[in-house]
This record gives structure tokens, sequence and C-alpha cells, in this order.
């Protein structure tokens, strides 16, 4: 549903806009968003690109909300089972939005900018996977190190190896 909106209703409403990379997770989603032009709605009024998402955050809602209304309303409900969602919205209605509020825009300024931002749409289903599978491996580790250097070794190495002016910050033996 909201691949629909984000491929086919934002270009169907603003033409001068091509989605080209994208990726949607469970929690958030990432896209390049190519404006060809002045973002100019059917109405003919000059529009952001702040405005832009809006809609479409307005629109997956709109959309998702119908689908729940409709599988609510195939559900046979036991007196036992009761489907409550609450937060208020300015119509009355009391449905919680699919998004967060704002949006985090950059805007690469070289090839290489944007090569960046394709390989991290691209890999962000993997690193999410690795983030959730290996969340022990990730967690911070207290109380000591698990090395065969001593302290004293590492701190030679790093006197040996590294710059003078990093070198600096290290406190000195006394």
């Amino acid at each position: 549903m909201v691949e629909y909106e984000l491929l086919h209703t934002i270009h169907a409403f603003y033409p001068m806009i091509i989605i080209q990379d994208y990726v949607i997770m469970p929690e958030h989603l990432h896209a390049i968003m190519v404006v060809q032009d002045r973002i100019v709605s059917q109405n003919g009024k000059i529009q952001t690109i702040g405005q832009v998402i809006a809609g479409f955050k307005q629109g997956c809602n709109r959309r998702f909300w119908q689908i729940i209304q409709r599988t609510e309303s195939a559900l046979t409900l036991t007196p036992s089972l009761s489907i409550s969602v609450s937060n208020g919205f300015a119509d009355g209605n009391t449905r919680q939005p699919l998004f967060s509020p704002g949006y985090c825009d950059v805007m690469p300024i070289s090839a290489a900018q944007l090569a960046t931002q394709r390989a991290y749409i691209a890999a962000n289903p993997r690193s999410r996977l690795l983030r959730t599978s290996n969340r022990a491996m990730l967690m911070p580790q207290r109380g000591g190190i698990d090395t065969a250097l001593t302290l004293n070794a590492l701190r030679g190495f790093l006197l040996r190896e590294c710059p003078s002016h990093l070198v600096s910050f290290m406190p000195h033996k006394r």
C-alpha cells in the first residue's frame, strides 16, 4: 500500500516527480525523489517537497484506514474481543497515524554523494537484518578487554603507529 502511494499516487498528482530508488522498511522508508521541474499541483499552485511528502503521508493514512475498516467490518467479533485505536484527528476520527511528524531530506551535490545514498538504500534491509538478528553482539560489552594485548602493549603500539597529534591525548605513564 505504501509502495503504491509512493510510486503511483505521487506521480499521478505531481508528474514532475520521479521516484528512482526506494526501500520500504517495517518502521520507515528511504526514497530518492527526482524533481524535474517546479512542483505545481493539479489546481496550479506551486508546492514544496514538504507539501508533497505531507500529502503522501496523508494518502497512506487514508488508504491504510480504509483497509483496516474493511478488515474490521469483515471480522465477526465476539463479546470478549474489542479493537480499540486511539489518537484524535481533527476530523473526529480516533485513528493512529502511520508516520511520525516530519521527515529528513538530503540533497546530494555530487555524483559520489548520490551513489552513496543509493548504496545506503540498497543495503538498508540487510543492515537491519544484521542489527536485529545479532543484537547481543552489537551491544556494548562492559567489564574488560578480551585480547591477548595488555594495555601497556596497546599504548606502545599506538605511540609507534599513530601521528603525534593523536597520541598527545593519551595519558603518559608516570
